[in-house]
């Protein structure tokens, strides 16, 4: 396994966590019950996509930086 591998991989965590915040803030600022549920869909998606990435990046025997 690569460092640029990882580092990719951290980015792509960084990216997710950065949505999951974003959509986060979205459904907690919005006046519609339906765009709220659906932002918060999306940030607890984003969430399960960065701790998959976390979870690979520890298979690979590296660490989230």
């Amino acid at each position: 396994m690569t460092d640029d591998t990882l580092d990719q991989l951290n980015h792509l965590i960084a990216i997710n966590k950065d949505a999951e915040a974003g959509f986060l803030t979205a459904a907690e600022n919005i006046q519609n019950s339906e765009l709220e549920t659906l932002f918060a869909g999306y940030s607890k998606q984003h969430a399960k996509f960065a701790a998959g990435l976390q979870d690979e990046i520890q298979r690979l025997g590296g660490s989230y930086s």
